[in-house]
């Protein structure tokens, strides 16, 4: 069975559209992963922009993952204000009235972000 010369250009344009358009795709999810990560230029300037009550942090004593995110706001120069709910019954209330599924919880001037840390949406919150 011979393939006509107009279908075989057909094929050949489809593929070419398909192979176009794989590529704008795969940019375009690069670009915007490029356009969401946060460099470290970026976090220093926002670090250096920040007062100690911008960031609260409820945590727990016991809480690891409270203790990777103080580590980490400090090594990167972040004011922060702590308030461990085991050790505070106003942090206690606090959190409570939050209702926060976990700690860490980060209040980013007064808007909370979902419980844990993540530095994408921490960054998000201070720009």
């Amino acid at each position: 069975m011979r393939v006509s010369t107009w279908t075989q250009m057909r094929m050949s344009w489809s593929r070419a559209i398909l192979i176009v358009t794989a590529a704008l795709l795969a940019w375009q999810f690069v670009a915007r992963i490029d356009a969401d990560s946060v460099t470290a230029t970026e976090l220093a300037q926002l670090a250096t922009a920040m007062k100690p009550d911008d960031i609260v942090m409820y945590t727990t004593t016991d809480c690891p993952y409270c203790a990777e995110a103080r580590v980490w706001l400090s090594a990167n120069n972040f004011a922060f204000t702590e308030c461990d709910a085991q050790v505070s019954a106003r942090c206690a209330r606090e959190l409570e009235e939050l209702e926060a599924d976990g700690v860490p919880l980060l209040v980013v001037r007064g808007a909370a972000l979902t419980a844990g840390f993540d530095i994408e949406d921490l960054a998000a919150a201070l720009r």
